[in-house]
């Protein structure tokens, strides 16, 4: 089987479902493909929610991923009520962001093009698409660490989480009482269950 995570997630999320199928969020989707912890799941069968901010990577996606069992959403998530639209840093190379620290982190490596977005309160994708998840895999830019704290406690039945832990590792592992970490790297943790 190609591979398609950053590093060996994929590797230790399909052991952990072995033969299993299921249904997958993806919050910081990118293309659906690249840097995927979710695109060999949908390989084998399962079902996803795909959610990505940047524009140029959804068109991507929705090209990527037409015909398979996935419903794709366009949507700058955040975890705060927001009144009014917000700045995005778009761009083709998986660090597009609303945060500017995380700008100023990746600017001399790769260009963003400032553009203004809708934001999308996390509990609004929930309430369109559900909570009856059995992976959930969150990578938007600097702000994932946050978003799984804010989702945790709301999607009980979920039995694996890749999380990006921005630097956030300790604070992770304490909150996901009744999960162990099956694989951390430098960017993303990866949660199962026990």
């Amino acid at each position: 089987m190609e591979r398609y995570s950053q590093n060996s997630e994929q590797d230790y999320i399909l052991e952990y479902f072995k033969d299993r199928k299921g249904k997958y969020l993806d919050i910081g989707a990118f293309d659906g493909r690249t840097l995927s912890n979710t695109y060999a799941l949908l390989e084998s069968g399962w079902e996803g929610v795909l959610v990505e901010a940047s524009p140029t990577m959804f068109t991507a996606m929705q090209r990527i991923l037409h015909g398979r069992n996935v419903h794709l959403c366009n949507a700058c998530i955040v975890t705060e009520p927001v009144t009014g639209m917000i700045t995005f840093y778009d761009n083709d190379q998986a660090t597009a962001t609303i945060s500017t620290a995380h700008v100023s982190k990746w600017e001399g490596q790769t260009p963003f093009r400032p553009i203004t977005v809708m934001p999308v309160h996390y509990q609004a994708i929930l309430s369109n698409y559900g909570t009856d998840f059995d992976m959930v895999s969150v990578d938007v830019e600097g702000q994932s660490a946050e978003l799984f704290l804010k989702l945790l406690p709301l999607l009980p039945k979920v039995d694996l989480w890749v999380v990006e832990h921005d630097n956030r590792q300790g604070e992770i592992r304490e909150i996901a009482q009744g999960f162990s970490v099956l694989y951390e790297n430098g960017e993303n943790l990866v949660l199962g269950r026990k």
